[in-house]
């Protein structure tokens, strides 16, 4: 428990010397050192309405401190200088007051709590905005702070309801906890505190896995910045809430290298086959949901003490949370070398790594009731249904041989929904397409029936046969049945190219320079009159001169 209380430093505009501190409680020049770095998260991003209210919590390892500075739009913000109302170009309304002390004393769920309840919840005097300068502020008693995060802690008992995409930030801060990350919502949803809902589930999940251990994560966060922004190395939160991209304007001249989680499908999210991360996210998300933060930690807080590394964690966690899994697809066994940068993306298990753990895959039953329950117009649970179809198809699950001809019927009935997947999925929709068509073509592949059936589809002008059809090729464990696929189906795809596209090499070599003359030799030329007249009475002189002569 911290009994250090904790500084306070407030951020205004000045004549002359733009955005920085004007009063403090302390003097402590390594307090006030930091402040100067502290100036960028501070300042209040361009374009925030005049209600606008933000949190960030920043860690300064280097200092050894922390920050929690809560930026507002107040037009009612005392003034500062004579020249520093908007009208005369001031920039008066932004205010930021900041909670500066060591990072045992400002911790992430001191953060938390002010951010569910505003700097306001400890009625400090003079509140923010009503500061002159260099005004001396009072420090802030650790026991007003303690009761503060008490009582959110309560509150986030109640909130154990995981919000849309909890999952994905999840996995990505299980994925690449080095890299920077940015969870992209809505513009109209970073106004509410839709936010805090979001960093209680990730504190509670994947904070508690990633907490202890050397693996670049810091529980740094800023609830919102621009869709897009230049960088200062090390000036950003580790997580920012970014609003979905604005097109217009000149773009970043250094982009923050980010790991995007786009949270909502509003937002732009599109769900590829669900791997490793993803699905473990999903086990804790459920977890959270049904244990709450309270027993979720009881089972989570001995896998932190007992397993010094992030890749026996993870599997201890598999091995205590299994029941939280989903009855479909199951999870593979999570990676043991989490890439440290983004572009290590290859992920492998070690020959000796313990697979007893992992659950059976989806039962082909299942497979069987998930194609049965595609409805015919799209909705929620449909691309739901086909995102697990996906999934169980990346696990080689297949169709029985009795439901197989009857699916196929199905799905043709529907023309596979290429039109409802194209429409939602857009690029990604020969993906989902092959999802759903390798369950029922594992094993008939060799069957010629079959490979006329995929040529007159591929044949179809619609884009998105052709790109399911390779997929499905490079997906094929038995090479046999590769081989068979793309000996049936490329042939006639040359075949069109020849038709299409007369080729030079097969038959069809250029024309000679004499072939090429004659041809144009015998083309119909008209010629006028008077220049046939001239030419006939340039020929009749000549030929009466020569006589002559």
């Amino acid at each position: 428990m911290n009994t250090a209380p904790v500084d306070q430093v407030e951020f205004r505009w000045q004549p002359g010397k733009d955005f920085s501190p004007i009063a403090s409680s302390t003097d402590d020049r390594h307090i006030l050192n930091a402040c100067q770095i502290l100036i960028k998260a501070a300042t209040l991003p361009k374009g925030v309405t005049m209600s606008h209210r933000s949190l960030v919590y920043h860690v300064l390892p280097d200092y050894d401190i922390a920050a929690i500075i809560e930026r507002s739009c107040d037009p009612s913000a005392l003034l500062v200088g004579d020249h520093s109302r908007r009208e005369s170009g001031g920039r008066h309304p932004q205010v930021a007051r900041a909670l500066i002390g060591t990072s045992e004393a400002v911790g992430v769920n001191l953060a938390l709590a002010c951010q569910w309840r505003g700097l306001r919840a400890l009625r400090l005097l003079p509140p923010p905005g009503q500061v002159a300068p260099r005004q001396r502020l009072e420090k802030v008693p650790a026991g007003e702070l303690e009761e503060l995060v008490g009582e959110y802690l309560e509150h986030a008992d109640g909130l154990s309801q995981p919000p849309e995409g909890l999952a994905y930030l999840i996995a990505g801060a299980l994925r690449e906890p080095r890299r920077p990350m940015a969870a992209v919502l809505p513009a109209a949803s970073l106004q509410g505190p839709i936010q805090g809902s979001y960093l209680c589930g990730l504190r509670f999940t994947a904070g508690v896995l990633l907490s202890g251990i050397d693996n670049g994560w810091m529980p740094s966060f800023s609830t919102f910045e621009p869709s897009q922004s230049d960088d200062s190395p090390g000036r950003v939160p580790h997580l920012v809430f970014r609003a979905m991209e604005v097109r217009g304007g000149a773009p970043p001249m250094q982009p923050r290298d980010e790991n995007k989680i786009f949270l909502t499908e509003e937002a732009g999210y599109v769900l590829s086959s669900p791997d490793d991360y993803d699905m473990i996210a999903h086990c804790l998300a459920t977890a959270y949901h049904e244990l709450g933060r309270v027993g979720l930690a009881k089972r989570l807080d001995p896998i932190v003490a007992g397993h010094p590394s992030l890749a026996d964690r993870l599997n201890a966690t598999l091995a205590e949370l299994g029941a939280f899994l989903p009855a479909s697809p199951a999870l593979p066994s999570p990676a043991h070398a989490p890439p440290t940068t983004p572009s290590a993306q290859a992920r492998h298990l070690r020959p000796d790594d313990d697979l007893t753990a992992a659950p059976p895959a989806m039962d082909d039953k299942l497979l069987v009731k998930l194609y049965n329950a595609l409805p015919q117009e799209p909705c929620d649970d449909f691309f739901r249904a086909v995102e697990w179809i996906c999934a169980a198809a990346s696990r080689r699950v297949v169709v029985p041989e009795p439901d197989v001809r009857r699916i196929i019927s199905q799905l043709n009935h529907h023309d596979w929904y290429v039109r409802q997947l194209s429409a939602h999925y857009r690029d990604q929709a020969p993906s989902r397409l092959a999802g759903l068509l390798q369950p029922v073509l594992t094993g008939k592949l060799r069957d010629p029936r079959t490979m006329s059936w995929l040529a007159d589809r591929i044949s179809q002008p619609d884009g998105i046969w052709t790109p399911a059809i390779t997929l499905i090729y490079a997906r094929l464990a038995d090479p046999e049945d590769a081989a068979a696929l793309a000996a049936s189906l490329v042939p006639d795809l040359l075949d069109r190219i020849r038709a299409t596209h007369r080729d030079p090499v097969a038959g069809n070599p250029p024309r000679s320079p004499l072939t090429f003359l004659s041809r144009f030799l015998r083309q119909r030329v008209t010629v006028p009159r008077w220049l046939l007249t001239g030419l006939a009475t340039t020929v009749i002189v000549t030929v009466l001169i020569l006589v002559r002569w």
